[in-house]
């Protein structure tokens, strides 16, 4: 893991990051029935081009494509080797593509998602801790646990980090009141985020934009930590298109600015298009300027 870019420094200001990645790799041809991250690692182009797009786009921050690259995802066939080189060569195309000076996270879903069975607690444990280590020798600048839906699962993998001593943000997916599938509150996940390491948290992939600013105006009054929000364009008709326009998405994306949210993206459905006119209503609005994606690399800044 890199120690270019000081993440205090970085979190103290504004950023808008990158959309959806699998989103923008179906569209590029990846079947539906199969993993992105497996059909990325031999379609490098395809990934290259979505990460170009969404700096052009106005992304000062990028997720690599690696949210589903794990063990236990039934799309992919990963075994142990071949986890650990499909990581780096993720994680490495993001950087390439980011260069020195943009931040690079390493996006980790929930490893109970992707279970065909109910694992435990201990073997959670032992799988984040392993796969936790595996991108600790990866180009990226931090973890991003993202869609996570339960917060016991969430502080196994936020203890792991941090016992490895890796900087991490973390994000829910919640319905539109806040709260996670496991029927946890808004308030008592916030709760325990709060007191553990995480640098940053928020909600992504849910809830849908238009709910997502009364989230975050609640979680602003829960938390001091940076804010994330990634709201998915809707939810998808049976013939995958996405209900929530570009113009509309950015919209509502000022109102999260708004509402105190630190770092705004995308989720499902959302594309280079989709960014780019958050980066245009931003700049309407006259709160991004040119220096909030400020250089926070070189010795001065190392972390």
């Amino acid at each position: 893991m890199r120690e270019c870019i000081n993440l205090d420094r970085w979190l103290e200001t504004f950023h808008l990051v990158d959309g959806a990645i699998s989103t923008e790799l179906f569209r590029r041809g990846c079947p539906q029935q199969v993993a992105p991250e497996q059909w990325a690692l031999s379609h490098t182009g395809a990934l290259i081009q979505t990460h170009h797009d969404y700096l052009a786009a106005g992304a000062e921050a990028l997720m690599a494509a690696t949210f589903g690259a794990n063990l236990f995802n039934p799309l992919a066939e990963f075994s142990e080797a071949t986890l650990a080189e499909a990581l780096d060569v993720l994680v490495g195309l993001a950087r390439e593509s980011a260069g020195e000076h943009v931040l690079v996270a390493a996006s980790v879903g929930p490893l109970g998602l992707f279970a065909d069975s109910n694992p435990g607690s201990s073997e959670l444990k032992e799988h984040y801790r392993r796969h936790l280590e595996i991108l600790r020798e990866t180009e990226c600048d931090l973890i991003a646990f993202e869609t996570f839906t339960s917060i016991k699962e969430a502080m196994i993998a936020l203890e792991q980090a941090h016992s490895l001593q890796l900087p991490c943000l973390i994000s829910f997916a919640t319905d539109d009141s806040g709260g996670l599938e496991d029927g946890d509150s808004l308030r008592h996940w916030v709760d325990h985020i709060n007191q553990s390491e995480a640098l940053a948290v928020g909600c992504n992939c849910s809830p849908d934009i238009t709910a997502a600013v009364q989230v975050a105006r609640r979680m602003r009054e829960l938390t001091e930590l940076p804010l994330i929000m990634r709201p998915n364009a809707g939810q998808p008709d049976s013939a995958g298109n996405y209900p929530v326009t570009a113009p509309a998405f950015a919209k509502h994306a000022v109102a999260l600015f708004e509402a105190g949210v630190d770092i705004i993206g995308g989720c499902c459905g959302t594309s280079p298009e989709y960014i780019a006119a958050v980066a245009e209503a931003l700049r309407e609005h006259g709160e991004h300027g040119d220096d909030s994606g400020a250089d926070l690399s070189g010795p001065d800044a190392i972390s």
